[in-house]
């Protein structure tokens, strides 16, 4: 007659360290978590607020919408005298180390808004002289060093108001930092890009690349 094998129980101590290393499993799950939605977040506030305040940007208010290693949501910006800028949603795209260092790559930003005032026919900048920036010095001083790689502007408007009308132009355009130092800028006004305008800032050198209203000579 044969035998068969019969299903042994585990001993204890096998047991016992199943169960610590489910333990440790779990609590470095609830720390993952809890670094992700509670730390990350707070850090990532800290680092901007500093950076702003190294910067000289001051006035500048957010919500952070979401964190994480290798990017962050910002929504609810305002910032400027009277609350002149707001921004539905800016998004980050960086490496933890270099977010540390006070250095992202790219910030796009969406559904910003604009308001500045008319007069005499001159547009009232003033309430934007708290989020005038002091550019980081560089080696070569005819480089300018921006703490973000490229920054991206879409879906927002300029809005300018008179005595008696209000105007909405319609923007949308980008900064990046150069290999050379050098900062490249691109502006355009209008849904329909109508006026196209790019730029180069070399120091305290800034240098107009052209404009045109493209709409007009796409129509000839």
């Amino acid at each position: 007659m044969t035998n068969l094998p019969v299903n042994e129980t585990p001993p204890p101590r096998y047991r016992r360290r199943l169960r610590r290393m489910a333990i440790a499993l779990a609590g470095a799950a609830v720390i993952l978590l809890l670094g992700q939605f509670l730390l990350l977040p707070w850090l990532l506030r800290q680092r901007i607020v500093t950076t702003l305040n190294e910067a000289g940007v001051k006035g500048v208010h957010f919500r952070v919408a979401r964190a994480t290693l290798w990017g962050s949501r910002l929504s609810d910006v305002v910032a400027g005298e009277e609350s002149v800028l707001t921004i539905d949603q800016v998004g980050l795209d960086y490496r933890l180390s270099d977010l540390w260092k006070g250095r992202i790559k790219t910030i796009r930003i969406s559904g910003a808004k604009l308001h500045l005032g008319v007069r005499d026919g001159e547009i009232d900048l003033r309430p934007l002289q708290s989020l005038r920036p002091r550019l980081a010095p560089s080696r070569n001083s005819s480089s300018v060093s921006l703490p973000v790689n490229r920054i991206e502007l879409a879906s927002s408007k300029l809005i300018l108001q008179a005595m008696r009308e209000t105007v909405e132009v319609p923007i949308g355009g980008s900064v990046a930092q150069q290999s050379d130092g050098r900062v490249s800028i691109s502006l355009q006004l209008d849904e329909e890009r109508a006026f196209v305008m790019g730029a180069t800032l070399e120091g305290s050198k800034l240098t107009f690349a052209g404009g045109g209203d493209t709409g007009a000579a796409g129509s000839r």
